[in-house]
């Protein structure tokens, strides 16, 4: 897509944890580059690599234009220690010169990357797991879900431990054993991409584990239908957990559309950056219409991206 070069731009970063997602637009909603890179959680990283890997992603996003036709960039984390603009200083220190930084609570920008016709249902699985919920009056809902990459990996723990002598058990346990430095460095992440690939191997204690976490997730959707009493949202299925094991994700997508024939659902993977991005147009008073969110939609849907799929694309940056 071809862009004024007197036109300022603005950029959206969303980072989960194990890898960030950057949408760059204009001030009309119209989406030019969509890419993924390493994590830029200097807390979880450090400052160096967070620095590389957001150096990396700006380059990739901005092609051949300088950092200097950034209007405004907009960060939004998962990690819940990282809340304003002063936490990323040492992140983005001589980075960004003569742009706005703007800093938007992960649940809000999340729920703002969904289509706003109708009531709206983010299921994010990852690091963290949540269920959040906002109708078309602006009412909210949102809980934690015992379906995040460390529930997994307790699920299994739990497992093995009461029956080691299991079919399949050994294979689990040589998973612990293998990825003990990245359980203790706080990359659950790991270890739940191996009991998945275990899984669709045949392994018959984690296939069960991925198909009770399905369905406790299945369990919260509808929670939060009947709590709410809408039988049409949009639901979106964003993260590595959802997205990434075939088995999860066919799984809810199946049983949802046969107990909730109304709703809409649709993989979202980027909806965190989307909402970033359009954080990054209200930081600067833009008013984000249904005009600019219609644009951004059909735009970036243009925009191919391999792997949004791939389980594996969200926590190999940083291994």
């Amino acid at each position: 897509m071809n862009c004024s070069k007197a036109e300022r731009l603005f950029l959206g970063v969303a980072d989960d944890n194990n890898s960030a997602t950057a949408i760059l637009g204009d001030s009309q909603g119209r989406v030019i580059a969509r890419r993924v890179g390493g994590s830029v959680n200097y807390i979880r990283y450090g400052v160096p690599q967070a620095r590389r890997n957001l150096e990396e992603l700006v380059r990739a996003s901005l092609g051949s234009r300088t950092p200097r036709v950034l209007d405004t960039v907009c960060f939004t984390y998962q990690c819940h220690q990282i809340l304003d603009a002063h936490h990323l200083n040492c992140l983005i220190h001589g980075l960004f010169e003569g742009t706005n930084i703007a800093v938007s609570d992960f649940r809000s920008a999340s729920i703002l990357g969904l289509p706003q016709s109708r009531a709206q249902m983010l299921v994010i699985g990852g690091d963290t797991s949540y269920v959040f919920f906002r109708c078309p009056s602006g009412l909210r809902y949102e809980f934690r879900c015992p379906f995040s990459s460390w529930d997994i990996a307790i699920r299994t723990w739990k497992k093995i431990r009461q029956n080691p002598y299991a079919y399949g058990s050994g294979d689990l346990q040589e998973i612990f054993l293998d990825s003990s430095i990245a359980l203790y460095n706080g990359r659950s992440s790991a270890i739940a991409q191996h009991i998945n690939e275990l899984a669709e191997m045949g392994n018959p204690i984690a296939l069960e584990i991925l198909c009770d976490a399905a369905d406790d997730l299945i369990h919260s959707i509808l929670r939060v239908v009947r709590y709410m009493d809408v039988l049409d949202p949009f639901i979106g299925l964003c993260g590595p957990i959802l997205l990434g094991s075939e088995i999860i994700h066919n799984r809810v997508q199946r049983v949802i559309q046969l107990l909730l024939p109304q709703a809409e659902i649709m993989i979202a993977p980027h909806a965190p950056a989307k909402g970033a991005y359009l954080s990054s147009l209200k930081a600067r008073r833009f008013r984000v219409n249904s005009e600019i969110i219609q644009n951004m939609f059909l735009t970036s849907r243009r925009l191919s991206l391999e792997g949004s799929r791939d389980y594996a694309a969200a926590v190999s940056y940083n291994g």
